[in-house]
């Protein structure tokens, strides 16, 4: 019984180790997942498509807990203008449109301890667009780097401003 148990196990050892085995081809080669930390660009997890010289990207992360939330999302549009041989390095231009939501309660009274205080939730809404260069970095083939600058307008339907940007992003080939 033990040498039919050991040969099962063996068996499907053997058939595993080969399941595992790579052929070096990607199912999809334009399919990018990671994380991105970019003012008009978005903070949190991306899911990028970059089928050939246009792709498009969008960031997004929750954050928040029962009496304050933030929601960042953004979409980028990305345009590849230069790309290196074995594309070790791509250089590409992007506009991107971002929002901002939060939600904030204020609490009113003598001392927030005590149990007869009023709260009031109050709610900011920001709409940011802007465009800039961003520097595609292959690090081994399914992981890269990008680095991007740009300028953008901020708050654009209150209190607007305009600034430079700056962003990072790691990404994985899917």
């Amino acid at each position: 019984m033990k040498q039919n148990i050991l040969f099962i196990c063996l068996s499907l050892l053997v058939m595993i180790s080969y399941s595992q085995e790579t052929t070096g081809q990607y199912l999809h080669k334009n399919h990018y997942m990671g994380f991105n930390a970019g003012a008009l660009t978005g903070i949190g997890f991306s899911y990028r498509y970059m089928p050939k010289k246009i792709g498009v990207q969008l960031t997004g992360l929750p954050i928040g807990n029962k009496h304050n939330l933030r929601i960042k999302a953004a979409l980028t549009v990305f345009y590849k203008y230069y790309s290196s041989v074995g594309e070790t390095l791509n250089l590409l231009a992007y506009a991107s449109s971002s929002f901002v939501h939060k939600r904030d309660e204020i609490y009113y009274g003598i001392q927030p301890y005590e149990k007869h205080f009023i709260f009031e939730p109050q709610y900011i809404n920001k709409y940011n667009a802007g465009i800039g260069t961003a520097m595609e970095i292959r690090l081994h083939n399914i992981l890269s780097l990008d680095i991007l600058l740009g300028y953008g307008i901020y708050d654009f339907t209150d209190n607007y401003r305009f600034t430079i940007d700056g962003g990072i992003g790691l990404f994985f080939r899917l």
